[in-house]
């Protein structure tokens, strides 16, 4: 149960139309919003741009960037991972096997941080692995 905030849960493949801009809306619109992605990769290494973030950026979202780490060391302390998570007004998950999630993140600061964000009426949003993760159980 979501008791603030809101929750957008896509299944695999492509988002419905308007999906983006409702959910850079619900964060506080394009000025306001605080987004952050979190990509679902088996790599250490994602690069230094995201697709997801690129978006939001063309559709107007003045704050949007991404976190990523395999290490949950860094996820408990790292501030590169943990501030734009004190910020988020809106979290997007990414697609592709939920328990890389949950072995980066699960039971750490940064995880803690995530579910801030739905505490302070943001957003948490995600597809495929990133709807999944949003569960009580992984399948």
């Amino acid at each position: 149960m979501v008791e603030k905030g809101a929750l957008l849960i896509v299944g695999g493949g492509g988002l419905p139309d308007g999906l983006v801009d409702q959910f850079i809306e619900l964060a506080g619109g394009p000025e306001e919003a605080r987004l952050v992605y979190v990509p679902c990769s088996e790599r250490d290494d994602v690069g230094a741009t995201q697709r997801t973030v690129e978006g939001w950026k063309r559709r107007g979202a003045k704050h949007a960037t991404f976190i990523h780490t395999k290490d949950r060391a860094r996820a408990n302390t790292d501030e590169e991972i943990l501030a734009p998570l004190r910020e988020a007004t809106g979290i997007w998950f990414g697609g592709g096997r939920q328990w890389n999630f949950a072995d980066s993140y699960y039971g750490t600061e940064a995880h803690r941080l995530m579910k801030d964000v739905l505490r302070r009426g943001g957003v948490i949003g995600g597809s495929s692995a990133g709807a999944s993760i949003q569960g009580r159980y992984l399948a």
